[in-house]
């Protein structure tokens, strides 16, 4: 490959890999806020399911369970964080180091680097956003049974 050619593969799959963490900040941060918003809806369950406990326990604590599970895996997906930087450091400065490497074939690995990293952290985001849609699952029917017994009551 010629020398323009490696930069600009270089420049591209750092801009791809830049774009992935970003909307992996974005996801965290949106799991954070949904995270929130269940706590706060399990607040009122818990505050208003008092008095109200005796006569809907079953509504009451599938509700409960639902949006407790829901937490518990909102919280499991923003344990998710091993996505891969690219390059390491100590990786790169090894490469760099290494007299006998050409310039092309440390770009080549460079490129090679980026590529793997992308790849990895979209495994890591499909995991995740599998936990988030199992979450908002059960938000949801948490929510919904809470909401249906309130109104049928």
């Amino acid at each position: 490959m010629t020398d323009s050619r490696l930069d600009i593969g270089i420049e591209q799959s750092q801009r791809v890999l830049d774009q992935q963490l970003s909307s992996v900040d974005q996801l965290q941060t949106k799991i954070g806020v949904l995270l929130g918003f269940d706590a706060t809806s399990l607040a009122v369950i818990f505050s208003v399911g008092r008095a109200w406990l005796v006569s809907h326990r079953l509504i009451w604590v599938i509700s409960a369970l639902a949006l407790i599970a829901s937490a518990v895996i909102f919280a499991a997906s923003l344990a998710l964080e091993d996505y891969l930087i690219s390059p390491r450091p100590d990786w790169l400065v090894g490469l760099l180091n290494d007299e006998n490497m050409q310039l092309d074939a440390i770009k080549e690995e460079l490129i090679g680097n980026f590529a793997g990293a992308y790849q990895e952290n979209k495994k890591l985001i499909l995991q995740r956003f599998v936990l988030v849609n199992w979450a908002i699952a059960l938000m949801i029917i948490g929510l919904s049974v809470f909401v249906i017994g309130v109104l049928i009551q």
